[in-house]
């Protein structure tokens, strides 16, 4: 075998050995224990692979077959592996929001809108609202910062005539007492949820409970595509009802939300990095005419910034005077 297929080989059998052991870890589809014995059999196997990649024995050229063999069995049972609806769900992602059209208004089932005393306590409200799709008057884009740098999670809220507000989040649909591991995002662990919420919750929950950053971004959008936007979301929250899907931490995630967004609001602009990474997002609304340019890109950061105008509400988003949507999206007007 030459010295760079056995390159290749090596680097091959390891790739698959590393996948094979952290699907095996994750996944836990036996005790501990057992996945251990069988994670370290398996590299054995591929340890014999490559010290026997020159043997010539017609029972050693069996021994690579059968690796490859195997190989193709495992990555067949993950694609067999099927999203479940009916799984014991942490309170805060255990109820998928349906709607249907109610004597010319959308009646939404399922909006949660929770009260918050800390991240562990909390009262459940799932609610059944009706809205009216002529009175969408604003759309609104939100960053949540959990760690600095690039990663956020972002998500988008729907404006009313009224002064209702209506949020819809992308989120990983975790079970009781699971933790969240970025590389169970790539393994099939987590099923997706689309939460629809009150912005009382859902921004409260994120700006004043978990301690994240929290910017709101507004984004310009013809009546019409607003209306057609927020129709594609509860469509998506009705297909998830019906289709689960997995969540997956590069492909299937949070900025999912965001290409349906581009797409309604942008048109034919070309497609960016920026828009996988929600934390460079104001950098691509700026660069593309959506945020107003007589202010500079970190002004509108601090204008647009939630934590300074929540801080005070140490007794939950009602004590906001006025009223919490309004209250953290209150600025002045840009000078002329």
């Amino acid at each position: 075998m030459p010295t760079w297929i056995s390159v290749f080989y090596a680097i091959f059998l390891i790739i698959s050995s590393l996948w094979v052991g952290l699907l095996l870890w994750i996944q836990q589809p036996w005790p501990m224990l057992v996945n251990l014995c069988i994670i370290i059999l398996w590299c054995a196997f591929a340890v014999l692979c490559f010290y026997y990649r020159h043997s010539q024995k017609s029972n050693l050229k069996w021994l690579h077959a059968s690796y490859q063999i195997a190989l193709v069995c495992v990555i067949g049972l993950y694609f067999l592996m099927t999203p479940q609806n009916d799984r014991e769900w942490e309170p805060s992602v255990e109820r998928l929001a349906n709607y249907r059209f109610v004597d010319g208004q959308v009646e939404i089932e399922n909006v949660r809108n929770f009260i918050w005393q800390d991240q562990k306590h909390y009262t459940t409200q799932w609610e059944t609202r009706r809205y009216t799709l002529e009175k969408i008057q604003s759309v609104d884009l939100i960053i949540s910062h959990f760690i600095d740098g690039p990663i956020a999670h972002a998500f988008i809220s729907f404006g009313f005539a009224d002064g209702q507000y209506l949020a819809f989040s992308l989120e990983v649909r975790q079970e009781k007492e699971e933790g969240f591991s970025v590389l169970g995002g790539f393994f099939r662990q987590y099923e997706l949820a689309l939460v629809v919420g009150d912005e009382h919750d859902v921004i409260y929950a994120r700006s004043n409970i978990r301690d994240e950053d929290v910017y709101i971004y507004p984004i310009k959008m013809q009546h019409t595509q607003m209306q057609m936007l927020f129709l594609e979301y509860l469509n998506q929250a009705n297909r998830l009802n019906h289709q689960p899907r997995w969540y997956n931490t590069l492909v299937s995630n949070c900025t999912t939300i965001l290409f349906d967004l581009k797409d309604y609001a942008m048109g034919s602009v070309p497609r960016d990095y920026r828009v996988l990474l929600p934390g460079l997002l104001p950098d691509y609304l700026y660069a593309h005419g959506q945020l107003d340019p007589r202010l500079s890109l970190e002004a509108w950061k601090k204008r647009v910034h939630v934590n300074p105008k929540t801080a005070h509400l140490t007794q939950g988003p009602e004590q906001a005077k006025p009223a919490f949507s309004q209250l953290i999206r209150h600025y002045k007007k840009i000078a002329d």
